[in-house]
């Protein structure tokens, strides 16, 4: 079985300080993690259903997450935010996707935009990928 991947807007401020929230919960390095503009995306492009999308998307074997569900899938995968995410999926997905839609839409103009992706740090670069 391969690692989820968590592919995440890389020039999204928002989306990169989320990443690393994830990173610090993910004591167990459940995820890997690959920006939407790299190389891992446009293989997983190729090779699934994926869908022409701009937010966070999970890849869990050969199952594509997107948007509020994603981040709940995230969530159930981490022991410590499980219950909570649980919880949270009994929402319909019409309901937390409209909140979703709704923050990514606002993004960029309130929490700013990168120039280039996300460089990983040296002890990052084993759970990213290109």
């Amino acid at each position: 079985m391969e690692q989820p991947i968590i592919f995440f807007d890389g020039v999204c401020a928002l989306c990169n300080s989320s990443i690393d929230y994830i990173i610090k919960a993910d004591n167990e390095r459940l995820f890997k993690f690959a920006p939407l503009q790299g190389e891992t995306a446009l293989a997983a492009k190729e090779r699934t259903d994926w869908r022409d999308i701009d937010s966070i998307i999970l890849l869990e074997n050969d199952q594509l997450y997107y948007r509020s569900s994603a981040i709940i899938r995230i969530g159930q995968l981490i022991p410590k935010y499980r219950l909570l995410s649980n919880l949270i999926s009994y929402i319909p997905v019409p309901i937390r996707d409209y909140g979703y839609k709704l923050i990514a839409k606002y993004r960029y103009q309130t929490f700013g935009k990168k120039a280039t992706c996300r460089i990983p740090t040296v002890e990052e670069r084993a759970i990213f990928l290109p």
